[in-house]
């Protein structure tokens, strides 16, 4: 369940993020913030480049904040 305080705090800077920015691999996701709970973060993939990604443009995905990593990007970035 969305809780409405926490996604407008999460996303006033964008709705959009690049995940796990500090990755190494060749495979880079962008996705758009979808929901935010205490317990964590609902998005959406809306870009994907490289290979060997475990992720699709258009899953949905829910990652508690101890296992998220990632960095804001602008919509021109994440839908390319």
């Amino acid at each position: 369940m969305t809780d409405t305080r926490e996604f407008v705090h999460i996303t006033q800077l964008s709705k959009y993020i690049k995940l796990f920015p500090t990755e190494t691999s060749t495979s880079h996701q962008w996705a758009e913030i979808r929901g935010a709970s205490p317990a964590g973060m609902i998005f959406e993939i809306t870009r994907v480049t490289g290979r060997g990604g475990i992720y699709e443009v258009g899953e949905v995905h829910f990652f508690s904040w101890a296992n998220l990593l990632f960095k804001y990007a602008t919509v021109e970035e994440a839908k390319k």
